[in-house]
């Protein structure tokens, strides 16, 4: 009888550790990072806040910055690294202003955008093609030639799109890739909710198709040229681009902290060119 007892015991307290565990995963996946803390006004750059809706219904927020002191038919899309918004974005690549307009948002439920769901990439990709049906038709001139610019883990929802929509970039642009979205996950779970390991039982609850993203798969079937810009110490990535069977890959490898402005300076001749040429770099 006390061994019922133990075992109903044991049977409760592992049924509530279990219920606490899917409830902060629940919680993890209803939003990423909200508010905005730093705009283009920051940095005394003119922008215009936009808004413009999903293809599933959601409100999304952004800045469109036009180039400044002159004009440009180019407009690079910065996608934010999930772990962030688009202030966080922003305070990386305000360098594009000077060469290019920039077209800065953020993903559903993230930032100002609506939604009451975060998958960090594996839908967010339908946010990017709203971005790009909004310049198509609110900002047709100012967007003749659109690069997308991808941030750590936002390689996810660049690739997808890339792979899923009929207007394709005219390159993406994947700094500091992210290669594992199940293992990205898993690791921003436990380092987010404090967790020590993360059932798998439970995540498959959230995200059906956790082991069935292959980064490198989806790479190679990206007809849109890809530019892997990393650091020499990211040799996961440089394997990566090393294995890659496609023609239409490129890298700027950044050998130190110190040639960040290096390679800012060689991002922007990259773009020049791909707009230039069209794919031949």
């Amino acid at each position: 009888m006390i061994l019922i007892y133990i075992l109903i015991i044991i049977a409760i307290v592992v049924f509530f550790y279990y219920r606490n565990i899917n409830s902060k995963i629940k919680q993890f996946f209803s939003s990423g990072v909200k508010g905005v803390s730093t705009t283009p006004e920051d940095f005394k750059i003119v922008y215009e806040p936009v808004f413009f809706r999903s293809s599933d219904g959601l409100d999304l927020a952004g800045w469109f910055v036009p180039k400044i002191d002159g004009e440009s038919d180019t407009t690079v899309v910065v996608c934010p690294n999930p772990k962030g918004n688009k202030s966080d974005a922003l305070k990386e690549t305000y360098f594009l202003a000077n060469h290019f307009n920039v077209f800065y948002f953020d993903f559903r439920a993230s930032g100002e955008s609506k939604g009451g769901s975060f998958y960090y990439g594996l839908y967010e990709w339908k946010d990017i093609s709203a971005v790009m049906d909004f310049l198509k038709s609110f900002r047709a001139d100012e967007s003749k030639n659109i690069i997308l610019y991808s941030l750590g883990e936002a390689s996810f929802a660049s690739l997808l799109f890339a792979n899923r929509s009929d207007i394709l970039p005219d390159a993406v642009i994947l700094k500091s890739p992210c290669l594992d979205y199940a293992g990205f996950i898993k690791v921003y779970i436990k380092s987010k909710l404090k967790m020590h390991f993360v059932p798998d039982f439970i995540l498959r609850k959230y995200i059906k198709p956790i082991n069935t993203i292959d980064l490198k798969n989806i790479a190679e079937r990206t007809k849109s040229l890809l530019l892997f810009v990393y650091t020499k110490k990211e040799k996961e990535i440089n394997d990566l681009y090393n294995a890659l069977n496609s023609s239409k890959k490129d890298r700027i490898i950044i050998e130190s902290d110190k040639e960040i402005n290096i390679c800012n300076d060689e991002i922007v001749r990259k773009i020049s060119k791909i707009v230039s040429n069209k794919l031949v770099i």
